[in-house]
């Protein structure tokens, strides 16, 4: 694939036992693009963000990060290199306010953050992300309180979602990685309609 991609995924196959879950796939994301996976179930895309966020090993192939290797890498120095990922069900700490998570999450995801490292650099980009995400006049409420709000995967999951909320939450999220160290991943179930 091409040298100007941030991540890489080259010839990855994962078997479980007689099972092939993924069989020799190449994925590719250049900076600052939004790029959706979606599939049935059991098609394998929890496979392979768990194999690119470190959490399952393939049986072949490689995965790359800004040219580098990283396929023997623990997740958590996945997370320190920027590769991160939310689950299907987004878990918050509930009795904490919304600009507290969004520090926690920050400080988690850097080596020396939770000793308070770059604290400032850590409250400068929750600032941002919460204007971004138009959070700002939220962010002093538990969020316990908002969850609904806060948990954008499980509300674009749903087919009631009307086509104004997607454009915004499309236009929010383009404008979240829009420098060189940034892109975006999402994942979907296809469910078939029966009508």
């Amino acid at each position: 694939m091409a040298d100007e991609l941030l991540l890489e995924v080259s010839g990855v196959t994962v078997r479980f036992g007689g099972v092939t879950a993924l069989s020799d796939v190449d994925l590719g994301v250049a900076p600052g693009l939004i790029t959706g996976l979606i599939g049935p179930n059991g098609a394998g895309k929890t496979t392979l963000f768990n194999t690119i966020t470190g959490l399952q090993a393939p049986t072949d192939g490689r995965v790359f990060l800004d040219g580098v290797d990283i396929t023997g890498w623990p997740p958590h120095r996945r997370g320190r290199a920027g590769i991160a990922r939310t689950f299907q069900r987004l878990e918050l700490f509930r009795g904490l306010t919304v600009y507290d998570n969004l520090l926690a999450t920050w400080e988690a995801s850097k080596a020396g953050g939770v000793l308070g490292r770059d604290r400032g650099k850590a409250r400068v980009r929750v600032g941002e992300v919460l204007e971004q995400l138009d959070l700002v006049e939220v962010k002093d409420r538990l969020a316990g309180q908002l969850a609904p709000q806060l948990e954008l995967s499980q509300v674009v999951r749903h087919d009631s979602v009307s086509p104004q909320a997607w454009a915004k939450a499309a236009s929010r999220l383009r404008t979240v990685g829009t420098d060189r160290s940034s892109s975006a991943a999402t994942s979907s179930s296809v469910i078939p309609s029966t009508q």
